[in-house]
């Protein structure tokens, strides 16, 4: 059993493992929302955002750290390729 610090260590070091998401959350982003999430490509829809990057397992939790600190409802996230 690996404790709480070797699990993070663990996750760290597959932070090498890339793979291209798309991240949905409900409705439309002003800019300064959109740039306090990084520098990611964002396609405003109907009454949705997603957004389509790459991500290892860190970048991932960091942005969806983010939508949730921006209280965002995040409708899905999808690896689209690895």
């Amino acid at each position: 059993m690996l404790t709480r610090r070797a699990r993070k260590k663990e996750e760290v070091g597959n932070e090498g493992a890339m793979a291209f998401y798309e991240i949905t959350v409900r409705g439309t982003l002003g800019p300064r929302v959109i740039a306090a999430l990084g520098d990611h490509p964002v396609e405003a829809q109907e009454s949705i955002t997603i957004l389509r990057d790459e991500f290892g397992a860190a970048g991932l939790d960091d942005i969806l750290a983010r939508i949730r600190d921006f209280r965002l409802e995040l409708l899905d996230v999808r690896v689209v390729a690895a």
